[in-house]
């Protein structure tokens, strides 16, 4: 069986081996970076942020909480990639690691909504590191895949 690749019905991504673990990981990072999900439109909330923030964009916090949450990041990267490599996108390590950077970048901007969190640079930087080498891990280390879309110049 060779790789698959785009068909009738994009060999129905949502049916390939890594979809629903990649769906697994998304929600486990979406629930860890939103918890305890109190949201709120107040803003007083996020002005409140917005001056500690200023004061210290890092917000390093322990070391050891933040390398804890960056382990569903990887989790996340590899998933990610897999399921892009298995759709037969050719250059998946980098769709990955662009798509990881948004989620991350979303995730983190969304705590500024929830009360009980703090958005901090460190988080964002070692999740988009982790989401990175997830990707890389899952395609080898290749940014390119040459044996996802024909392999040899002039293949289809």
């Amino acid at each position: 069986m060779g790789p698959l690749r785009g068909g009738p019905r994009v060999q129905a991504a949502g049916w390939l081996p890594a979809f629903y673990p990649l769906i697994a990981a998304s929600l486990v990072v979406c629930a860890t970076a939103l918890a305890p999900f109190d949201i709120t439109l107040d803003v007083g909330n996020v002005a409140a942020k917005l001056h500690p923030f200023r004061a210290d964009p890092w917000h390093a916090g322990p070391l050891s909480e933040t390398l804890a949450a960056s382990s569903r990041y990887l989790v996340f990267g590899v998933t990610l990639g897999l399921w892009l490599r298995q759709a037969g996108m050719r250059a998946a390590a980098i769709v990955a690691v662009i798509v990881g950077g948004v989620a991350v970048g979303a995730l983190e901007a969304g705590q500024w909504l929830i009360v009980t969190r703090t958005p901090g640079l460190q988080d964002a930087s070692l999740h988009t590191a982790a989401t990175t080498a997830g990707a890389l891990i899952s395609t080898g280390g290749h940014i390119v895949d040459r044996r996802c879309s024909g392999g040899e110049r002039g293949q289809p």
